[in-house]
């Protein structure tokens, strides 16, 4: 009884632990708009991370449920700013933004 016992909890633990890495590293539900130098660029359920842009962001509308950092520079470097959820920003010429993990 003991040894089915352990081999039920052993799969329970090993079944949890394949679902959680299963499970899509998802940061943000919603859409992240950005805009400038006449392009745009628009991400559904943007994952956590740096998204760099070929073109400078002079306008950012954050309608998922994270606060995004928009930095000044490639890579998420440099200065940033903190645009809230649900909310737009003139952000003047920046060129990545970080989506919090």
């Amino acid at each position: 009884m003991r040894i089915i016992a352990r081999y039920a909890i052993a799969t329970a633990a090993a079944a949890s632990a394949l679902a959680i890495a299963a499970t899509p590293a998802m940061a943000a539900t919603g859409q992240l708009s950005l805009r400038g130098s006449g392009q745009s660029l628009v991400v559904l359920n943007p994952k956590a991370g740096c998204i760099n842009t070929a073109f400078a962001i002079s306008q950012v509308a954050n309608d998922t449920n994270v606060p995004v950092i928009v930095y000044n520079d490639p890579g998420c470097a440099g200065s940033g700013l903190v645009v809230a959820p649900g909310s737009s920003a003139s952000v003047g010429a920046r060129h990545s933004v970080k989506v919090p993990s």
